[in-house]
């Protein structure tokens, strides 16, 4: 928790496997605006596989809905990345804050076998996926095929209550986002019941959008600049 002097407050949730390491720089730069936020680590995660493996979407959910309920201030905003974009989404269907922001939400993939999770977990127990060396200690590369099952069916519910969700939202998706179809975006764009609702394409090869790595060129610095402020204005519009 980074406490702002505004009546504004952020809570931020990360995406699976990962940690709230991962919206540690959005977060300070939301609160050097004076913004209160709030990282959010989910039930499972920060400890071992075997914890994650061992939790449900709605662990998960109530891990959200109990930051969102601590905090005071009268405007609250979602900023979810991945699978943290789609418990934004059910939040805003219950309790309808401000407005949500959701980077590279997961409807499609481009690793198919990824929607065969809910079969392949009876087979395989771990999936291995590779993780740049200066990250890999704030991510699982052994993944749990049961949590990549239990994010389908949570994608398969989040489809049917999209509708019903009618917070401003901000939509964040890379053209060249190495996990999943850009079309997740438009999918999500066209079912969600906001009346206020906007994409913002980014040019990133990256899935995870909001932290700095070590490769990086000027122009995806840029870019992630130009993002960051994308999002600030967005709050501070529906404020």
């Amino acid at each position: 928790l980074l406490q702002g002097s505004s009546d504004i407050a952020v809570i931020l949730i990360h995406g699976l496997g990962a940690t709230s390491w991962e919206t540690n720089e959005l977060a300070e730069y939301l609160n050097s605006k004076n913004i209160t936020t709030l990282q959010v680590l989910l039930a499972g995660h920060g400890k071992s596989i075997y914890d994650l493996e061992q939790t449900s979407s709605e662990q998960w959910y109530q891990s959200v809905e109990e930051a969102y309920n601590s905090i005071k201030e009268s405007n609250k905003f979602i900023i979810g990345n991945s699978l943290g974009s789609l418990l934004a989404i059910e939040l805003s269907e219950k309790e309808s804050p401000n407005g949500i922001i959701l980077i590279s939400t997961p409807i499609f993939f481009k690793d198919k076998r990824i929607e065969y999770s809910p079969l392949l977990k009876y087979f395989k127990r771990y999936s291995h996926r590779d993780i740049e060396p200066e990250l890999k200690p704030f991510y699982y590369e052994n993944f749990p095929v049961k949590s990549l099952a239990e994010m389908i069916s949570y994608i398969t519910k989040i489809k049917k209550i999209s509708p019903v969700a009618n917070s401003p939202v901000l939509i964040i998706q890379s053209k060249d986002d190495p996990r999943l179809d850009p079309k997740s975006a438009q999918y999500i764009y066209g079912n969600l019941g906001s009346e206020k609702k906007e994409i913002m394409w980014l040019n990133s090869n990256k899935h995870v959008l909001i932290i700095e790595y070590a490769d990086e060129d000027e122009e995806f610095k840029n870019e992630r600049d130009q993002l960051f402020k994308k999002m600030y204005n967005f709050i501070i519009e529906n404020s």
